[in-house]
């Protein structure tokens, strides 16, 4: 597993792209409730979900600006509990990238070859990207 600053950085070009995903499916919005503290309800807290809920979440959707903000000082493994937790939620570093409307000339010279890696298909999910 191997988490550069450069893949950091090409994460944070693509937020827009998760934000479209989490708050068009509405799970943004569901994490949000899941910790609203309802009287009698019981539910299994999922720690990648509390992160999501307490570092990149405001209110009931998806920040860009608290997700880059949390790029900057989130940890190894979390980061990869919570990149892995986007795969298994249908959201793949390629769909990602899609729904940001990014093309790799929008982006420096050093972070083209992800774009291109997705574009060529040699990655398809975070794992993909992060074992790159």
């Amino acid at each position: 597993m191997s988490i550069t600053s450069e893949k950091k950085e090409f994460i944070q070009y693509i937020a827009g792209g998760l934000s479209t995903l989490m708050n068009g499916s509405m799970l943004a919005d569901e994490i949000y409730t899941s910790f609203l503290p309802w009287p009698n309800k019981e539910w299994i807290e999922d720690p990648t979900e509390l992160y999501i809920n307490d570092n990149i979440l405001d209110g009931s959707s998806f920040s860009e600006n608290r997700f880059c903000k949390a790029m900057e000082t989130i940890d190894k493994g979390t980061l990869w509990e919570l990149l892995t937790y986007f795969d298994n939620r249908d959201m793949s570093i390629s769909r990602v990238y899609i729904e940001s409307c990014l093309v790799p000339s929008d982006l420096p010279e050093e972070l083209r070859k992800f774009a291109e890696s997705i574009d060529y298909k040699e990655i398809h999910t975070f794992e993909d990207f992060l074992e790159l």
